[in-house]
């Protein structure tokens, strides 16, 4: 690092949309002392009591001793994450919060050992639909899993910084492989977003001048067309292959269902109690982390 063993140092948050602005805020919840820099392109009303700072460009003054929160979209991260490993903001902790790892952890390998100390690449594993300043939680993050890539992410400072940067997001950190993680997510989060467009579209279709017929459970279903559609386009393209194989897969076996709806074979009770099941199971090992 720079030296700079306080923990309390700043921290420079590099895009503020709901991640980057949920997480200025549950900085600020917890220490009012601790100074956040916040880093977009342009400014909004709702940014105040968030940052104490304000860059519409990353200068190399304002990563001065300061936690970099990159926070951009996968596709704008990688274009930014060089910038931090030439000079600018040299020596201090960057960590990425985007939710793809491998991207990240190929530029990181690419690093020499030292600099790849500087480099924690995680994310997150949480979020909302709801989009500008109700987008922004502070609570978001309490209590939800921290995926962090690889063994052994950074120095003992870097850490000792990521270990508080955790504690003040109230996250619980779970190591994981980069590769792994990008395919299921896309199992469990990526690839819902693409279903979700796919259905809304599928439907509005068929009941384009009949919106009567779409009642609140339709919506709940594609609630996540709601979400950024730079964003599910982004991750679709970044994370490709991964999604392409999980369609395959998915068109499999509605041909498999579609021959068990067909003969009535298709055990709803089953799901529902599975379900249950793995919601009851989930809730019981966050409580055990």
């Amino acid at each position: 690092m720079s030296g700079q063993d306080n923990i309390n140092s700043a921290f420079l948050i590099v895009g503020l949309g709901q991640i980057g602005s949920s997480i200025a805020a549950a900085i600020k919840k917890k220490s009012g002392q601790i100074r956040v820099i916040g880093v977009d392109r342009c400014w909004k009303n709702y940014y105040s009591g968030l940052v104490d700072d304000f860059f519409c460009h990353l200068k190399p003054d304002a990563a001065k001793d300061s936690t970099v929160i990159l926070a951009t979209p996968p596709e704008v991260a990688l274009k930014q994450l060089p910038l931090f490993f030439s000079g600018f903001a040299s020596g201090q902790l960057v960590i990425t919060v985007c939710s793809l790892m491998q991207p990240f952890w190929n530029f990181r390998q690419k690093l020499c050992q030292s600099e790849q100390k500087r480099l924690i690449v995680g994310h997150p594993f949480c979020g909302t639909t709801n989009r500008g300043s109700k987008a922004v939680c502070g609570q978001m993050f309490s209590g939800k899993i921290f995926f962090l890539a690889g063994k052994r992410e950074s120095s003992a400072i870097g850490n000792k910084r990521f270990n508080h940067f955790l504690k003040l997001l109230e996250m619980k950190a779970v190591r994981v492989d980069p590769a792994d993680h990008d395919l299921k997510l896309v199992y469990s989060s990526h690839w819902l977003a693409l279903v979700n467009y796919l259905l809304f579209e599928f439907v509005n279709k068929r009941l384009d001048s009949e919106r009567i017929f779409l009642g609140s459970g339709f919506f709940k279903a594609t609630s996540l067309v709601l979400s950024s559609p730079q964003m599910v386009r982004e991750l679709f393209l970044l994370n490709r292959e991964n999604q392409l194989k999980c369609f395959q897969e998915f068109v499999l076996f509605l041909e498999e269902s579609l021959k068990h709806l067909q003969s009535n074979g298709f055990d709803f009770h089953l799901i529902n109690r599975q379900a249950q099941k793995w919601r009851k199971e989930y809730e019981k090992y966050l409580c055990q982390l």
